[in-house]
C-alpha cells in the first residue's frame, strides 16, 4: 500500500523559494520536492500534483498539523482523489520521523551539488539532488528507490512516462524517451544511448500518445 509523508523543510540559501516541500513513499524512500516561495495550502497541493506525475498515486499521505495540510481546501483536494489522511501528534517529531530524515539527506545533497561547481538556480540544484537521491542511492537489495517504487530495475523503462522533448541546441523534437523526473518548469530525460540524463525546459517536453513526432 503506498503510504507518504510530506513535510514543508527550509533551506535558506535558496532565497524567496526556501520553502521546500517534500513527498516521500515511505516503502520505496523515493522523494519528490518543489521549492516554494511560502507554505501555503496551494504550495502543498502544487507539490501532490507533482509527485502524482512522478510517483503515482498513493492510499494514504501523513503529515503535521501546519496550516497547509489541515486547511479546508487541502482535506478537499486529497478526498477527491480518495486518499486518506492522516495528522501526527502536535509536538512530536517521531511522527514525522521518515520524512524528516529524508529532509536532511536532500539538504546535504543540495550542499554537494553546490560544492561540486553546480551554479544553477534553485529549482535546478533541487531536481538535481533529486535525481541523485532516486536514481543514484543503492540499497543493499542493489536497487535505487525509483526502482524499487516501480517494482525493480527491469520494469523501470516500461512504467516511466514516455515523452517527446525539444532539443534546446537544435530546435528538433526527439524520442519518444522516460521522463525520469519534473519540476517546476524544469524536466529531465533520458536519451537513448545517452550516457547522462538531459536536463530541459518544462514547456519543451509532450507526453507521447502514439508514434508520431509531435
Amino acid at each position: 500500500m503506498p503510504y507518504w509523508q510530506a513535510d514543508v523543510t527550509h533551506v535558506p540559501s535558496f532565497g524567496r523559494l526556501k520553502y521546500v516541500h517534500v513527498i516521500i513513499d515511505t516503502c520505496s524512500g523515493a522523494m519528490y520536492a518543489q521549492a516554494h516561495t511560502g507554505e501555503k495550502t496551494r504550495h502543498a497541493i502544487a507539490t501532490l500534483k507533482g509527485a502524482f506525475l512522478t510517483l503515482g498515486f498513493p492510499w494514504e499521505i501523513k503529515t503535521d498539523n501546519g496550516p497547509c495540510y489541515t486547511s479546508k481546501a487541502f482535506q478537499l483536494f486529497l478526498t477527491k482523489h480518495n486518499i486518506k489522511h492522516v495528522t501526527g501528534i502536535p509536538y512530536n517529531p517521531q511522527g514525522q520521523a521518515i520524512v524528516e530524515r529524508q529532509n536532511k539527506e536532500l539538504k546535504t545533497q543540495i550542499q554537494k551539488e553546490k560544492e561540486g561547481g553546480n551554479t544553477g538556480t534553485p529549482q535546478q540544484l533541487l531536481q538535481q539532488a533529486l535525481l541523485t537521491l532516486n536514481y543514484f542511492h543503492f540499497a543493499p537489495d542493489g536497487l535505487p528507490p525509483i526502482f524499487k517504487h516501480w517494482g525493480g530495475l527491469r520494469d523501470i523503462p516500461t512504467l516511466l512516462p514516455l515523452i517527446w522533448w525539444r532539443d534546446p541546441l537544435t530546435g528538433a523534437w526527439k524520442g519518444p524517451n522516460p521522463l525520469l523526473t519534473q519540476g517546476r518548469g524544469f524536466a529531465c530525460v533520458f536519451p537513448e544511448g545517452e550516457k547522462n540524463p538531459t536536463w530541459i525546459p518544462a514547456r519543451s517536453i509532450k507526453p507521447c500518445t502514439t508514434s508520431d513526432e509531435p
